[in-house]
């Protein structure tokens, strides 16, 4: 469990912990994610049990066109999730950062994976 003291303990950006805290919305049923990261209701994109699909899901939060660019969407996957669960050393390409990448291309409307590297050593 993460001590409230942690630099990057923010429970404010859990999807939950926003969406409860919004109850104007907390009664919709069909509320879809894409509304609440739209509306500042939310701010993380996260998946799981398909990692996959956090990649495609940037790429369709862009496209969208609810005024969300790519990196603003990058970091809803990456930064604030990180900072979120108290990982300060990940999430952004910054000096003294863990260096995870991901270089994609976008092939017919779908994201691929071209490299990979973790810890600042390419490994795909």
């Amino acid at each position: 469990m993460l001590a409230r003291a942690s630099p990057c303990y923010r429970p404010a950006s859990l999807l939950l912990y926003r969406f409860l805290q919004a109850p104007r919305r907390c009664n919709r049923p069909d509320i879809a994610a894409i509304g609440l990261l739209r509306d500042g209701d939310a701010d993380i994109l996260s998946s799981d049990y398909v990692p996959a699909s956090l990649m495609e899901s940037v790429f369709k939060l862009r496209d969208a066109g609810v005024g969300i660019a790519l990196p603003q969407a990058v970091r809803a996957a990456s930064l604030t999730p990180a900072r979120a669960v108290g990982l300060c050393d990940r999430g952004e390409i910054a000096a003294g950062r863990r260096a995870d990448l991901v270089r994609v291309r976008e092939s017919e409307g779908t994201p691929v994976a071209r490299a990979v590297w973790r810890a600042g050593e390419r490994v795909v």
